[in-house]
């Protein structure tokens, strides 16, 4: 038996509880157990001001033939650097303009 790494509770996935709690380690963990992302997770890691658990997501989920656009908008129409800007996390504002 296997435990299902894209099981979700009412409110978020396992992945993003990981990247809520800041937890690079969980993230790279659940990827190895092919655990799928949701389309807001750029937006989660764009609050939490993550470099590295964004640059991991964006290597490891944008390359492979998976679904990820970094100008994917929310509910509110913000993309994940409108988040960044609301909440003032700067790394990742340059982060985001150096992709081009």
């Amino acid at each position: 038996m296997r435990a299902d790494t894209d099981a979700t509770t009412t409110v978020e996935s396992l992945m993003s509880l990981a990247i809520r709690v800041g937890s690079i380690q969980a993230v790279k963990l659940l990827k190895a157990f092919s655990c799928n992302i949701d389309k807001s997770v750029l937006h989660e890691v764009a609050t939490m001001d993550r470099i590295d658990t964004m640059k991991f997501v964006l290597e490891h989920y944008g390359n492979d033939g998976e679904e990820l656009d970094v100008d994917a908008v929310d509910s509110e129409g913000r993309t994940a650097i409108h988040v960044a800007a609301r909440e003032g996390h700067v790394k990742v504002i340059k982060f985001y303009v150096s992709m081009g």
